[in-house]
Formats: structure tokens, C-alpha cells, sequence
């Protein structure tokens, strides 16, 4: 969770995505401030009907010990969660992505080729999937954050062996 302001009477902040209906809550981490946003979740549950389920409640902290994390895991009944965390599948971190983290994006790709493989296509149909489905999921990961170099020879290739 972010640092939020010095106030005690300090309000959570909310941020929803309506493509994906996930709400992302900020707060600092200690005890009062995590039952005000607690409250104002369940509030928002109540008013608006929409019920989280426990498998998508991550706790995400930095710069806290064990024993605060442990503690406020506990309170609030969420899981701990880890950077990078997925949204809208696609990992999110702080830091600059490693070959591994890209890796579900050539894993995507693999898994669209294989079966269109099963099909047959004429070249011209291979040609439009790869500009109109495969170059679109590299350009929405793209948006995000800077590819490697490896993982883009690695996707070119692909597309070259489908053809």
C-alpha cells in the first residue's frame, strides 16, 4: 500500500477500472487507517452490491516489517501479495521486467499459432491473423512498458514460422 497524507483523519483513496470492475485501494500502513478503508470498502460493497471475493483481496505493502504486514494481513483477511501483481494480464511492477515476466506474452502468442497451425489457412489468412491478433497483443504489452529486445526477436520469429 502507498504512503497516504499525515492527517489522523486520513481517507482512503479509491481507483476503479470499469473494464474490470477491480478497485485498487491506497493507504498508509497501520492500524487505523487500514479499518477506515476496511469500512469504506464494506460501505461501497453495501451501496453498490458488488461483493469482492477472498481468491482477488491482495495486501500489497513496501518499506513495512513482517510483523506490521502480518498484523494487518490478519485484521483485514486478505492474502499477501507480491511485485509484480497481474492487471488486465499483464504484469505490473516497479521495476524493469525480466525475460520470465515477458515470457507469458510469447506463451499467449505460442498457444494462438498452435491452433491456428491445426487449421488449414492460406497464406493470406496467416498473414491478416498475424497483423490483426498477434501484432495487437504485442502492441497492447508494448503500451505498457518497454519489451526486450529478446522478446521481440523471440515473437518475430514466431511469426516467421507461421507463415
Amino acid at each position: 500500500m502507498s504512503t497516504g497524507s499525515d492527517d489522523p483523519k486520513f481517507t482512503p483513496k479509491f481507483a476503479t477500472d470499469p473494464i474490470c470492475k477491480m478497485e485498487l485501494m491506497y493507504c498508509r500502513a497501520d492500524r487505523i487507517s487500514n479499518k477506515l478503508m476496511l469500512a469504506a470498502f464494506e460501505h461501497f460493497s453495501d451501496v453498490s452490491g458488488l461483493k469482492a471475493t477472498l481468491e482477488k483481496k491482495l495486501f500489497l505493502c513496501c518499506r513495512v516489517t513482517h510483523e506490521v504486514k502480518e498484523q494487518i494481513v490478519s485484521e483485514l483477511q486478505f492474502s499477501l501479495g507480491t511485485m509484480p501483481f497481474k492487471y488486465l494480464d499483464v504484469p505490473l511492477s516497479a521495476k524493469k521486467l525480466i525475460i520470465n515476466e515477458c515470457m507469458t506474452l510469447v506463451e499467449k502468442i505460442v498457444a494462438r499459432v498452435r491452433y491456428w497451425t491445426s487449421k488449414l489457412l492460406s497464406y493470406s489468412v496467416r498473414v491478416q491473423l498475424i497483423k490483426s491478433v498477434l501484432f495487437e497483443m504485442q502492441t497492447y504489452w508494448a503500451q505498457v512498458f518497454l519489451l526486450l529486445k529478446k522478446i521481440i526477436n523471440l515473437v518475430t520469429g514466431i511469426y516467421r514460422n507461421f507463415l
